[in-house]
C-alpha cells in the first residue's frame, strides 16, 4: 500500500496484514478506525486500527508496505507434533 491509498483508507475498513498471520494461516485482520493526516508533514499518515476484542494498533508510513485491502492467500500453518 502506497501513501495515497493509505490517505484514502475510511473508518470500518478492513487491511490485512501481508506478514502478521493467524494461527490457521490466514492474514491478520483488523478494521480501520482512523486515519491521522498532517498539513505540515504530508509524506507521514498514521492508520490506526482494531483487530478482535481489545487489541488496538497503528501503522506509520514506514509500516505501509505490509499491509493491503486485498486479503492475501492462505498460508499452510506449520503442524505441531503431538505430546504423547
Amino acid at each position: 500500500m502506497n501513501l495515497a491509498e493509505a490517505k484514502h483508507l475510511r473508518t470500518g475498513q478492513y487491511i490485512y496484514s501481508k506478514t502478521k498471520r493467524n494461527s490457521d494461516g490466514t492474514a491478520m485482520r483488523a478494521r480501520v478506525t482512523s486515519v491521522k493526516t498532517w498539513k505540515t508533514r504530508p509524506l507521514e499518515v498514521e492508520v490506526h486500527y482494531k483487530r478482535g476484542m481489545y487489541e488496538y494498533g497503528t501503522f506509520k508510513a514506514s509500516e505501509l508496505g505490509e499491509i493491503t485491502t486485498h486479503e492475501p492467500p492462505r498460508v499452510k500453518p506449520a503442524l505441531l507434533k503431538r505430546r504423547r
